[in-house]
């Protein structure tokens, strides 16, 4: 009973599978979509947050707290650069997403179609999605699988 849970075990889904599709909803208005901010951005928030707390860390902004962890030691130079750079990536989306529906004359949300972008962006996604799972992997090894029912 000592084992690390999984992330599925804990209730949170990553919005890409195992194969590297996309997580996306099955049916409503939002089909073939996902909401990068619940799905993806608020885990990162949250989980950064997280650590942050454990590690004595008072910086107000995600990134200011990433770079306060790796100046801890609670992250290594390479991973904080990852989420950093994940995290970075998620919000620039969002914000261009929700540009193109602002001239479309749409109300601006947080859902985004993944197969409806540029290959480039799509690879892009991916990889911030590969840093937000690397952040969770390291919190279910700190904190051995309690908090990530916290992050969902």
């Amino acid at each position: 009973a000592d084992r690390l849970m999984t992330r599925e075990e804990a209730g949170y889904k990553l919005p890409i599978s195992f194969l590297g599709t996309f997580r996306i909803e099955n049916s409503g208005i939002h089909k073939n979509e996902m909401n990068l901010k619940t799905a993806a951005i608020l885990p990162l928030v949250n989980g950064v947050r997280l650590l942050a707390v454990r590690y004595g860390v008072t910086e107000p902004s995600t990134l200011g707290r990433i770079g306060a962890l790796v100046e801890k030691g609670a992250l290594s130079p390479a991973d904080g650069q990852r989420i950093a750079d994940s995290f970075d990536s998620m919000m620039m989306l969002r914000i261009r997403e929700n540009m193109k529906k602002v001239k479309q004359g749409k109300r601006p949300d947080s859902y985004v179609d993944p197969y409806s972008l540029r290959r480039r962006e799509r690879v892009r996604l991916k990889e911030a999605l590969s840093g937000l799972a690397r952040l969770l992997d390291l919190i279910n090894e700190q904190f051995n699988g309690f908090w990530l029912k916290q992050l969902a």
